[in-house]
């Protein structure tokens, strides 16, 4: 249930519906707790079907409504955290507590978090900290998206930012939000990058006409055969992740279910893993599905279970899940100067799918062991090799 709490001197009343938070603040309201008790009363009985909404009013009216016929001293402020007066990291700096006593996912909360660390660097960096909101320039977010992406984010990670922002701005004031995005489109488009193989990509590299970007997005976006991926496993030979990277090679499991992955979803008598994914559905908060081992990777995980007491599998010193992105970061650290530079931990799923099709593994089989659900997502990670394009054509051409 909601909380009421205060906020420059205001009583907040506020609520959640259909994940979606409503507040509103007052001075005037001196039984402000009851007057929150009762809110979150009506709430759940709205949920409960005990109470109907007014075919004429939607929830915020009809909420502040009710709260109004029981407590007439209660007057409901219109002007809720107006942005006049205020600049953008003053703004922040409120959301930001209102963010903590929120109900939105913790994952929400962190990436929430994280874009409006980015948006304070950029108004202290670019002379915006004292401008008030309602003289940002129209112009304002476009600037952003330009810069972010001028460091190297990809596009759609900008527009997932942005798109924060509007959210952020629209509980604040929506005439504001409307004139500083009227200009933008913010939603996200598909991104399906374009996956070579890695002789493929060593061909790609030798072009003169290259950006940097280009670059970047060629070492990234590439599949490796069985002997290839053996020589990216050898370099993390005596890295603390070498675990994880066996791992991720031999099952194709995202970094964030490897993070979560605990000891308890190792069966070492059947020698399957159960992996839960945040990502493979949008209906449910989680699915699962089973891996199974292979010899090394059954030996390996076996021996490191003798040595740790912890509860995550790749725990950090204090029993903790390993930050993806830090795990991230040590492995392209660990591939700087080798062939394999730029490579993420994606590139593994992208190699196991397209050489168990090689060996002509049931496509249902990997679809079971990669989490997907789809045609359209199983053809997305398959590639074959020129190689073996090359094989399919020569015996065909040999029947004739």
């Amino acid at each position: 249930m909601a909380n009421a709490f205060t906020d420059n001197g205001y009583h907040i009343i506020h609520f959640y519906y259909k994940k979606r938070q409503y507040r509103n603040r007052t001075k005037n309201c001196n039984r402000v707790k009851e007057a929150q008790e009762y809110t979150n009363d009506l709430i759940y009985a709205i949920k409960k079907d005990l109470i109907e909404i007014p075919l004429n009013m939607n929830i915020d009216n009809f909420i502040w409504s009710k709260i109004e016929m029981k407590f007439p001293e209660f007057k409901k402020d219109n002007g809720y955290a107006k942005t006049n007066g205020k600049n953008f990291l003053e703004l922040l700096e409120e959301y930001h507590v209102t963010l903590e006593l929120g109900k939105q996912a913790l994952s929400t909360k962190k990436t929430q978090i994280i874009h409006m660390r980015h948006l304070k660097k950029y108004l202290k960096d670019n002379c915006y900290s004292n401008v008030q909101i309602t003289n940002l320039p129209e112009y304002f977010f476009e600037d952003y998206k330009q810069q972010r992406e001028n460091t190297g984010v990809c596009e759609n990670t900008a527009l997932k930012e942005l798109k924060t922002f509007k959210y952020i701005l629209k509980e604040y004031d929506e005439v504001i939000a409307k004139k500083l995005f009227k200009r933008m489109k913010i939603y996200r488009k598909p991104n399906i990058p374009n996956f070579l193989s890695h002789q493929q990509a060593i061909q790609a590299l030798k072009a003169s006409d290259l950006d940097e970007k280009k670059t970047r997005e060629i070492k990234r976006y590439r599949y490796f055969n069985i002997d290839e991926t053996n020589e990216i496993i050898a370099l993390a030979k005596n890295s603390y992740i070498y675990p994880i990277v066996v791992t991720v090679a031999t099952t194709g499991a995202r970094r964030g279910e490897l993070a979560r992955l605990r000891w308890e979803d190792l069966n070492f008598a059947t020698r399957e893993i159960t992996v839960y994914s945040k990502k493979q559905s949008r209906q449910y908060n989680e699915v699962s599905r089973v891996i199974p081992m292979d010899k090394y990777l059954y030996s390996l995980l076996l021996k490191n279970r003798k040595k740790q007491n912890g509860c995550y599998v790749f725990g950090d010193a204090k029993n903790q899940p390993l930050s993806v992105d830090k795990l991230s970061k040590d492995f392209k650290k660990l591939l700087a100067g080798t062939k394999f530079e730029g490579i993420g931990f994606h590139s593994f799923r992208h190699s196991l799918s397209s050489n168990l099709y090689r060996k002509k593994v049931d496509q249902r089989a990997t679809d079971d062991i990669l989490g997907h659900n789809t045609e359209e997502a199983a053809r997305r990670y398959r590639h074959t090799f020129p190689q073996q394009n090359g094989d399919v054509l020569e015996n065909y051409l040999g029947r004739i």
